[in-house]
């Protein structure tokens, strides 16, 4: 008799420290047994959070109150242990092998990646699990970044994207199974003209280039196979002063699939963050005759801009010497030449074009350079 009463009294105890139990004293009529009923599931954890999230469902409201609250503190401090032994390289997180690869063997690498997935951890973890959704689900993520910019800019004039927001869609979009479709690459684009994401990437106004986020949107230029996206990531290369771009620059030149106007901006980026290095790869362009655009330097008088010209301004523009000289249209009307645009990079007369072909193959001859192919 003494043995069974131990262990109904045991079972009895046992019952009212229950995490169900628990939650049913979160709304006793005591105060103080609704804090010490809280404090309990508190220590208990996650083993509670299962009862506390039915709680939240209660029909007495200080249950419900207390059951959510609980809940969200929980969940936080969860993902602030899994974040410091992810950190301290006791566990992995979804998509780390991944963002390792990106990053390559940067001693932050696995505090950058606790910092991008603690800023929203169910996205990535929807993108990782999900991966046959997940060009719908990044561009929802932008979607929703881009309401809430536009709601702050109605109140205060601006919402500039996070560092983090852009690190994390940026990451996500170079899954395997993530390739954005071209009628929506622009929701994923427009996030690197934002002010303050600009800034992070070049180091102008003040502000330090963010290392880690310029690795992550180089990685996902040169990850890209869409015409649209390489274009807008040579724009970028070029707005950013990316020298990254380069080597996007010159892998798009090899595969000979960009239309005309592409194969300019190729070589007016080599022209403007290469070096005497990129020589070679402006060359064989001399011989391009592609037409790009017309242009006006005075009423009624237009020239003409092939992919050649931009190849041999810049050309001219890295080995110093001066596209007045050359006589580019431009130049020839009493106008500063811009290496900026290749809008200006062109000739008014065919005549004065294979003059000036004919001058850099003397100049390439006299300074042992390759001479125009044509």
């Amino acid at each position: 008799m003494w043995l069974i009463k131990s262990v109904l009294v045991a079972v009895l105890a046992q019952s009212e420290t229950s995490p169900d139990a628990l939650v049913r004293r979160l709304g006793s009529d005591d105060f103080s047994a609704r804090e010490s009923a809280e404090a309990a599931l508190s220590k208990l954890g996650l083993a509670a959070l299962a009862a506390i999230e039915a709680g939240g469902a209660d029909a007495d409201p200080e249950v419900r109150r207390r059951c959510r609250d609980l809940s969200l503190a929980l969940r936080k401090q969860n993902q602030i242990d899994m974040l410091t032994r992810f950190v301290a390289g006791s566990d992995n997180l979804p998509g780390w092998e991944r963002f390792r690869k990106v990053l390559g063997q940067r001693p932050d690498a696995r505090k950058a990646y606790a910092e991008i997935y603690g800023s929203d951890p169910t996205f990535i973890d929807d993108v990782e699990s999900r991966p046959q959704y997940a060009p719908t689900i990044i561009v929802a993520k932008v979607q929703l970044l881009q309401t809430l910019q536009n709601a702050e800019r109605t109140k205060r004039g601006g919402f500039p994207f996070s560092t983090n927001d852009v690190a994390i869609v940026m990451f996500a979009a170079q899954h395997p199974q993530a390739r954005i479709p071209t009628d929506k690459l622009h929701f994923i684009t427009s996030m690197l003209y934002n002010q303050n994401i600009q800034n992070s990437l070049s180091g102008r106004n003040g502000v330090a280039v963010n290392e880690n986020l310029r690795a992550i949107v180089v990685s996902w230029m040169l990850s890209q196979t869409d015409i649209n996206a390489q274009m807008q990531s040579l724009y970028i290369c070029m707005n950013n002063d990316l020298k990254d771009g380069i080597t996007l620059a010159r892998s798009l030149l090899k595969n000979g699939n960009l239309p005309p106007h592409g194969r300019g901006v190729c070589c007016s980026l080599l022209g403007r963050l290469g070096n005497k290095d990129n020589i070679p790869d402006l060359v064989p362009l001399l011989s391009d005759t592609t037409h790009m655009n017309n242009f006006q330097v005075r009423p009624k008088t237009m020239g003409v801009v092939q992919v050649r010209d931009v190849a041999l301004a810049m050309l001219v523009h890295i080995t110093g010497q001066s596209h007045k000289d050359y006589s580019f249209g431009f130049t020839t009307v009493g106008q500063p030449f811009q290496v900026n645009s290749t809008y200006n990079m062109g000739f008014l007369e065919d005549a004065k074009r294979q003059e000036a072909l004919a001058k850099w193959d003397a100049y390439a001859k006299a300074n042992g350079l390759p001479p125009a192919k044509r």
